[in-house]
């Protein structure tokens, strides 16, 4: 263990062994919080939220330890939900075994995947954050393609595969001159350093596997260009298991229900897309149709303000690009005023010699009512209306254009 400068500082046990999941320890000091009480151990195996890992959980005296991070004197703080501690007390505290575990296999897979960005498409890491499922790094690189990806997930599974050793040791500054070090820290002292066999050298304060077998499987899930950077999102150990199992019973279900092989899934939904995108188009088409030689009955049957027609029509379950052709068709052709609605749609458009402006109406209805929308003089709409106000906003509708038009 290196000697530290201040002597308060808590002796930091999961260091030289990761896998100390039972331990004592003698309490510091104690501080009441709202949540419960912060307890300061001269020693303690919980590791402290800190370099992208999660913190550890488990018990001290059989009392929850809800959170575990560190201040600016390297005191480690365990804050128990209750319990009684005083100084001077020695206590037993538990490790969450499998939590720890879990964070263990992440962060090894997160070092050996940083190497493996660096080895195989020159991207170094910027920074890493390891979450209860999802972990995520982000690379000095504007572009990542899926052939990256590939390269890099490869090479990093390859030393999963190799078993490697990893080891930890603590180094003067002038020894990590000779190493291979990924990264070196601006910080005076003996430094840790995590080594994967001759793959991997990174200072590091963290917990990890004592080999790569131990991690499992390593699979790059997503990648987002951020901040002129990459940041990838990768899964590792059981949840890149639980992740290929849910993507195979899903893809396998769509392979069945479309009837052909999940290598010919994407091409299957692709074209019945497509044909669907078609299928609406005529549909569009025989609709429009259908709408022109209903429109002089419709216009007919409208209310009349002198000159102006009132056009009021529901067609739920049309799209509203029907509906705005269907209501423009109607204000060019006609000196009138069309209202549509569908589902959760209101839709209204106004013939420029109505004197009468679509974008006001809605406004006046957004207000009073809460919705989203807007427009222009000749056609507004508002959307996300729900079903058991639509009638009471269609009237307060029409009484506003009644009322605009019989001025």
């Amino acid at each position: 263990m290196p000697e530290g400068k201040n002597r308060n500082m808590t002796r930091k046990l999961y260091q030289d062994n990761a896998y100390l999941f039972d331990f004592t320890a003698v309490v510091q000091k104690t501080e009441p919080t709202d949540e419960g009480v912060e307890v300061v151990l001269d020693a303690t195996a919980f590791y402290p939220e800190s370099g992208g890992q999660l913190y550890d959980l488990g018990n001290l005296d059989r009392h929850p330890v809800l959170n575990v991070y560190e201040n600016d004197r390297e005191e480690i703080l365990h804050l128990v939900k209750d319990g009684t501690f005083t100084t001077g007390q020695t206590v037993t505290g538990q490790i969450d075994r499998i939590r720890r575990l879990d964070n263990m296999r992440k962060h090894t897979g997160q070092h050996i995947l940083s190497q493996a960005f660096l080895r195989e498409v020159d991207a170094k890491t910027i920074s890493a954050h390891l979450s209860e499922v999802a972990c995520t790094i982000e690379l000095a690189r504007d572009n990542f393609t899926s052939d990256d990806s590939d390269r890099v997930e490869n090479a990093a599974n390859d030393i999963v595969m190799k078993n490697l050793p990893v080891t930890m040791g603590w180094y003067d500054r002038e020894q990590l001159q000779s190493m291979n070090i990924r990264k070196i820290p601006k910080r005076d002292g003996r430094l840790r350093i995590i080594n994967i066999g001759e793959y991997d050298h990174t200072a590091c304060g963290g917990t990890h596997c004592n080999s790569t077998g131990e991690v499992g499987l390593i699979k790059i899930v997503a990648s987002e260009k951020i901040r002129g950077h990459i940041r990838v999102t990768f899964l590792v150990g059981l949840h890149a298991l639980e992740d290929y199992r849910q993507k195979h019973r899903v893809t396998s279900e769509l392979s069945a229900r479309l009837t052909c092989h999940h290598t010919d899934l994407a091409d299957v939904v692709r074209r019945q897309g497509e044909q669907v995108i078609a299928l609406h188009r005529e549909n569009a088409q025989y609709r429009n149709k259908l709408f022109e030689l209903e429109l002089p009955a419709i216009i007919e049957s409208a209310e009349k303000y002198g000159d102006i027609h009132l056009v009021v029509r529901q067609a739920d379950g049309t799209d509203v690009k029907i509906l705005k052709d269907q209501a423009l068709k109607i204000t060019n052709d006609f000196a009138a005023v069309a209202l549509m609605y569908a589902d959760d749609k209101l839709l209204l458009a106004a013939s420029k010699d109505s004197g009468l402006s679509a974008g006001n109406i809605i406004k006046q209805l957004a207000d009073k009512y809460s919705l989203r929308g807007g427009g222009n003089p000749v056609l507004a709409q508002s959307g996300g209306i729900e079903p058991a106000r639509m009638n009471e906003i269609i009237d307060t509708a029409l009484n506003l254009i009644r009322e605009n038009l019989a001025k």
